[in-house]
């Protein structure tokens, strides 16, 4: 069996209006010691269902004193009454089986007043015993917060604590089988929503539904107020927040936690200049759950001014400027201050009359019945009249070439010009009152001058018609090979025709060709140069462009030997020019093939090609043959070791598949013979009539027939070694 016990405390939050008196619902914490304004329900369970309604039944609707014995929980071993709350509260439910189910409710009337607001803060505790039934099945406590005329949830106000082993927080109870709880917590519920509506408080416990396990839990209420919503007076005053009490630590803080005020219960706070809101952490006694946190907003009252904007008057003498207050006030008859008196026709009324020749500057004051006070300045400059009288260009100009524009208006020293022109328009330089403007773009263009000075100002415009330029232009490569064939792309301009001057070359067409192609066989630089004329007599000068034609470079192939023996490394080369890139191919033939001469082993006949590209990108090409035969050529060993190990002891001629040895000869560094050996089993053992040799450098002379028939001979050195 899995027993539920669940302790909650509420406290009850509200706001009132400033100036409102804050009261405690009629026993809604139990401190008369009886169940007045509260409701009994009994009934059945799963899901909880209490229909009978009627006086408390014992046993089951249970209140509780400070005094009780016994003063804790039985499983949890917690105070029945919660520390620092009161002297009483209420246990519903029992620890009898039977499906049972118990509530009690409390009817509370929320003002409608913009200002009110609530926070239902509760306490609790649980103990479960874990069944191991379904979760629609298990022991459970709810508490709800309902719209008492439609029996709709307010908000998100309706909590279902269930019996699960797997709840955090819970601990395991020394006492009954399987038995889990929970000791004081703190949760928090918002009732702000329910403005002008009587909530029904609903607390009720449920047995398990096959019913052989059971729960039950305590409520207990607390009065503390607290102002989530406080409308304050004067912007710079101190005002007053409270928060509930029955907790062991206070902190204030704004909203976004970065400024810390105090630690107190009640704290004094700076009146802001806007609406703002502020953050108090409650620290509950020991025992009696988690940290929790609360929100009051400070707002302004409802007196609200709207005096005449900052503006500036363009005159050239005097002016009598009418000023308004435009105040609305909550509470009137309002009081009101001009400063300073220079110039008004009063002081204290709502709409003074300024007589002003130059810049004012007026500190308005309104405080309303209940003393509360806004103020306001406002920013009068006199300036003197400006005037904009542009002066017309012709009616069409030519694209990209400069127009001149001129105020003809002359202003004091400190005016200013602004000129504005249409998409394309470009400022190339500007002086005082004038400035020097071209378009980008064709078509109706407008002018636009703003001339302004200590906030006077006046605008004037004209319109101009932007004819297209024609502008000679064409792409054109800067470097070039000889004989590389290059394109020449010129600039689509209507209504013109093409002029072309070019270096040993020549281009006779006269209208817009998309695409030409040039070339040059010999090196140098070469000019081309493009006039336009234009029928509407808008063309750009002539333009030119420059190519710089290179020469090709070196690719011709040079040989280091005419007998190509497969096997054999045989070197290739070119002429070597400075900045040039070489690719010998293929690939696979060369250790490295980007350089200009290469080694290459012969694997079998092919042909070799090589590219050349210097670093104007010019390239040559050529490629040559090599042919190939099977030689037959021995392998002389470099090195040998006769020191009697049975590796490499003797020095001969290795590889000799289809080669005869006709004469083996080796000499020492003197030129003498050391051995000599006429056939292909012949080899040097290192020494002399049995006298070992010196270590060192030797040579050797090789002559034999290859496939049996061709002479052949190969000379060397080698190495002895001990």
């Amino acid at each position: 069996m899995k027993r539920y016990t669940l302790l909650l405390t509420f406290i009850l939050l509200r706001i009132f209006e400033a100036y409102a008196q804050t009261v405690c619902p009629p026993n809604i914490d139990f401190e008369q010691g009886n169940f007045t304004n509260w409701t009994p329900y009994t009934g059945t369970c799963c899901p909880i269902n209490v229909s009978q309604v009627g006086a408390p039944v014992s046993n089951r609707h249970e209140l509780k004193s400070i005094v009780s014995t016994p003063s804790t929980d039985p499983y949890g071993g917690f105070p029945v009454i919660a520390p620092s709350s009161g002297l009483y509260s209420v246990k519903i439910g029992n620890d009898q089986t039977g499906a049972q189910a118990e509530s009690i409710r409390y009817f509370l009337k929320i003002p409608s007043t913009a200002s009110s607001a609530y926070v239902l803060v509760f306490r609790y505790a649980v103990v479960f015993q874990d069944p191991g039934h379904t979760i629609q099945q298990q022991p459970r406590f709810e508490v709800a917060a309902l719209d008492s005329a439609t029996g709709d949830t307010i908000g998100c106000n309706h909590f279902t604590f269930v019996a699960s082993s797997s709840l955090p927080g819970f601990i395991t109870a020394s006492t009954g089988s399987n038995v889990l709880y929970k000791p004081w917590s703190t949760y928090s519920i918002d009732l702000s929503k329910a403005k002008g509506k009587t909530v029904a408080l609903d607390f009720a416990t449920g047995d398990c539904a096959l019913g052989a396990h059971f729960g039950y839990g305590y409520v207990d209420v607390n009065c503390g107020l607290f102002e989530t919503l406080k409308k304050v007076c004067s912007p710079g005053d101190l005002t007053q927040v409270v928060a509930p009490a029955g907790f062991q630590n206070y902190a204030w803080w704004d909203s976004a936690f970065t400024t810390y005020y105090g630690g107190t219960q009640t704290q004094n706070l700076t009146v802001p200049y806007q609406t703002k809101t502020y953050a108090v952490v409650l620290t509950p006694y020991p025992g009696l759950g988690c940290n929790d946190t609360l929100y009051t907003t400070l707002s302004l009252e409802d007196l609200v001014t709207n005096p005449t904007s900052d503006t500036t008057i363009c005159v050239d003498s005097s002016i009598a400027l009418q000023l308004h207050s435009n105040v609305t006030a909550a509470y009137p008859p309002v009081m009101y201050s001009w400063a300073p008196p220079t110039g008004l026709s009063c002081t204290n009324c709502a709409d003074p009359v300024a007589n002003l020749s130059a810049n004012a500057k007026y500190y308005f004051t309104v405080v309303d019945s209940k003393g509360c006070k806004r103020w306001d300045t406002l920013d009068i400059n006199v300036g003197k009249t400006v005037i904009a009288n542009m002066s017309k260009p012709a009616d069409s100009v030519c694209q990209f070439l400069d127009v001149g524009l001129q105020n003809l208006f002359k202003h004091k020293i400190g005016s200013a010009y602004d000129w504005g022109l249409d998409s394309g328009g470009k400022i190339r330089s500007i002086d005082t009152n004038t400035a020097v403007v071209y378009w980008t773009t064709t078509g109706l263009k407008k002018i636009k001058l703003h001339v302004h000075n200590g906030g006077c100002y006046d605008d004037d415009s004209a319109y101009v018609y932007v004819k297209p330029t024609s502008v000679a232009s064409f792409d054109l490569k800067k470097t070039a090979c000889i004989n590389e064939e290059l394109t020449l792309t010129p600039m689509e301009t209507k209504d013109a025709t093409y002029h072309w001057t070019i270096t040993q070359g020549s281009i006779t067409d006269t209208t817009y060709v998309p695409k030409y192609t040039l070339k040059w066989d010999n090196k140098g630089l070469k000019t081309v140069t493009l006039t336009l004329n234009a029928k509407n007599f808008c063309a750009t000068a002539p333009y030119s462009s420059t190519v710089f034609v290179n020469d090709n470079p070196d690719a011709k192939i040079s040989l280091s030997t005419d007998n190509y023996c497969i096997g054999d490394h045989i070197t290739l080369r070119c002429n070597e020019g400075s900045d040039n890139y070489y690719a010998w191919s293929p690939v696979e033939y060369f250790e490295t093939n980007n350089y200009h001469e290469v080694t290459m082993k012969v694997e079998n006949s092919t042909v070799v090609n090589l590219k050349v590209i210097n670093r104007w990108g010019c390239y040559n090409t050529d490629s040559t043959y090599i042919n190939t035969t099977t030689c037959c050529r021995p392998i002389m060993p470099g090195a040998f070791t006769p020191n009697k190990d049975g590796h490499n002891d003797t020095y001969r001629p290795l590889g000799l598949d289809n080669q005869q040895v006709i004469s083996f000869v080796v000499r020492n560094r003197y030129g003498q013979v050391v051995f000599e050996g006429k056939n292909s089993k012949d080899t040097w053992d290192g020494t002399i009539n049995g006298t070992p040799q010196d270590v060192g450098t030797y040579y050797y002379y090789l002559k034999y027939l290859c496939n049996y028939k061709d002479t052949k001979e190969e000379k060397g050195s080698f190495t002895l070694l001990r």
